[in-house]
């Protein structure tokens, strides 16, 4: 097939999924329309899951498992306490949906939700998805490697800092203790410019037991520290560190990234357990809840849990316009001026808009919600932002899969784990850190003209990589 024909059958399928997603996503709308009862929400909300993977699967064998993850944890985030409740799951509650709202605020705040879902489709759908020829991952670079050592050294007292006075902390006076520590912004980024160094390292070393030895030894101490820390961030990042050790750097086959998926499963159950031990303290009752089959409730305390993302949204539905005004991008100007330390703090109609629950009424407990986020910034247009965001997480996967550029691979890889944090978070949390490690990488460490020339000719040579978040 010529080049142009092979176009048109691209623009083919893209336009049979557009259709396909519009279509269906209409028909699930009029299901809703018809009755907002709980249980009606929670089969639509999961059959628009599954229909909007499907329709990303038609003819497609690209590396799926990025926007894949980002929809199945949103609709946990944002879902799982309605499931819970239509199914009867037991489990425990910490936040109730329907204490923060009337049926209308919990009716809006699910169609907010099911219209950006289908915004992030479309979005990541229009987005060009590129093809590398390399199947290798080009990572013999001495340059590359001296960076990775150099974000490590760069960020390792920080992290080493933060981790340890948190686990001191939560030994001495127990975990709920370890809100009061206060992390300057400032740490936590240079922690972060840390963990950038061991993605890279990962990356950069050519020996496969060296690669091995890092990925394990990440793994384990981010593990260890959840007993002490934010399980949040260390699911994430220990998440997208595993999808770049398996899926970029070893190729697993079908086979085991099945076993992979279930390995996620187990781990998953693990998190929710040690929570409990975190709270409760490490006592062999609660060891024991685990294999306790017939009176386990870990499927719904967590979908209790993790589903509180709804009582954001809900709060910003009900109390926006009436208790805050709306933002109207400040949140987004806030986090681009947050590179600079301090600035934003000293700006009050921005330091307003950092984290948007905090202007709202009986929200002392609430985390962020990117799309509450989005409601509080532009009302119902901001369904029009989540489109940008499918963009957005298109362009991070281009990013990854071009195995020709390690520091690429490392930049999206990170900004993907930072787009998954806001499913539950705020757009503030990652600005300082990512710009500050775009700076470092592509910056200060920009390469020369001959290695400007080599990249060039490596771009000719495997396709250009215009199509990443850089």
């Amino acid at each position: 097939m010529t080049t142009g024909q092979i176009r048109k059958e691209v623009d083919f399928i893209k336009g049979i999924k557009l259709i396909s997603l519009i279509l269906t996503n209409i028909i699930l709308y009029l299901l809703i329309s018809k009755s907002f009862d709980v249980v009606n929400l929670a089969w639509v909300s999961i059959l628009q899951l599954v229909i909007n993977l499907l329709i990303l699967n038609i003819n497609s064998n690209k590396q799926l498992i990025f926007i894949s993850i980002f929809l199945v944890l949103s609709w946990i985030f944002h879902c799982g306490q309605i499931v819970k409740y239509a199914f009867n799951i037991s489990g425990e509650v910490p936040l109730p949906f329907y204490n923060y709202g009337t049926n209308e605020d919990f009716v809006n705040a699910f169609i907010f939700y099911f219209c950006s879902q289908t915004l992030i489709v479309f979005g990541y759908l229009i987005c060009k998805k590129t093809s590398y020829d390399s199947k290798v991952l080009l990572s013999n670079s001495t340059s590359t490697f001296y960076l990775a050592i150099t974000l490590i050294v760069i960020g390792i007292v920080p992290r080493l800092y933060i981790d340890l006075s948190k686990l001191l902390v939560s030994i001495r006076s127990g975990y709920v203790k370890i809100y009061d520590i206060y992390v300057p912004t400032v740490l936590n980024s240079l922690a972060f410019i840390c963990d950038a160094g061991f993605m890279l390292l990962l990356l950069a070393w050519d020996s496969k037991r060296a690669k091995a030895i890092v990925f394990y030894s990440v793994l384990l101490y981010k593990f260890l520290i959840m007993f002490s820390g934010s399980r949040q961030y260390a699911v994430c990042f220990l998440l997208v560190f595993t999808i770049v050790y398996f899926w970029i750097i070893k190729e697993i086959n079908f086979r085991k990234k099945i076993i992979l998926f279930i390995g996620i499963a187990i781990a998953v159950i693990l998190i929710d357990y040690i929570g409990k031990i975190r709270s409760q303290g490490f006592k062999l009752a609660t060891i024991g809840q685990m294999f306790d089959i017939k009176n386990n409730t870990v499927i719904g305390d967590s979908l209790g849990e993790f589903g509180s993302a709804y009582c954001s949204l809900i709060a910003a539905i009900k109390q926006v316009p009436d208790v805050a005004r709306h933002g109207y991008g400040r949140s987004y100007l806030a986090a681009i001026l947050s590179a600079i330390p301090t600035l934003v703090s000293r700006i009050p109609i921005l330091k307003e808009s950092v984290t948007f629950t905090t202007l709202l009424n009986n929200t002392e407990f609430f985390g962020g919600s990117y799309i509450g986020e989005f409601y509080y910034n532009f009302s119902w247009f901001g369904i029009l932002a989540a489109g940008v965001l499918g963009y957005v997480i298109c362009k991070c996967q281009n990013g990854i899969s071009n195995r020709d550029n390690v520091k690429g691979i490392m930049w999206n890889s990170l900004v993907y784990m930072w787009l998954l944090l806001y499913i539950r978070g705020y757009i503030t949390d990652m600005a300082q850190s990512v710009i500050w490690l775009w700076f470092i990488v592509f910056v200060l460490f920009a390469p020369n003209k001959s290695d400007m020339r080599k990249e060039l000719l490596n771009e000719r040579t495997y396709g250009n990589d215009n199509n990443s978040c850089l």
